[in-house]
């Protein structure tokens, strides 16, 4: 299967409506203060009929205590019926490409301990679990 990943700077409604369903991802609408920014990256992996078959986003990521940026993945999806074909992989080497042309020192990523799928990608690309207490907190903002 040939896949090619592009990089998405200004993508129709459509597309992100679209991979989001498949995703099975929450959508409201596009928010396009996200592509206004260029330390925000949408990467999106196309079979060689052009469907979308899988994506990843990640954030640049400026810290207060040293000159280089760190790379955060948000999110790496791949479309069920792509899945175990390398595109998660593919979409990895091409963010980590990415982030070395932006200086970034690191790139981390956030997943559930019983996510082994995800959990089996990152350890095959070469990420590490630093310490094995880390624990993500999180608060929902009214308006």
């Amino acid at each position: 299967m040939d896949i090619h990943i592009d990089i998405v700077v200004n993508p129709k409604q459509s597309l992100i409506k679209r991979l989001c369903e498949h995703m099975k991802m929450s959508y409201q609408a596009v928010n396009p203060r996200f592509f206004d920014d260029p330390h925000n990256i949408l990467l999106v992996a196309y079979t060689e009929k052009d469907r979308p078959c899988g994506m990843l986003y990640a954030y640049a990521l400026e810290r207060m205590e040293t000159i280089r940026p760190m790379m955060m993945i948000y999110a790496v999806e791949v479309i069920a019926s792509y899945r175990k074909r390398g595109i998660g992989f593919m979409l990895m080497e091409r963010l980590e490409e990415i982030a070395r042309d932006m200086d970034c020192s690191k790139v981390f990523l956030i997943t559930n301990d019983d996510n082994t799928a995800a959990k089996a990608l990152y350890e095959k690309e070469g990420y590490g679990r630093p310490t094995m207490d880390d624990i993500l907190y999180s608060k929902k903002l009214d308006k």
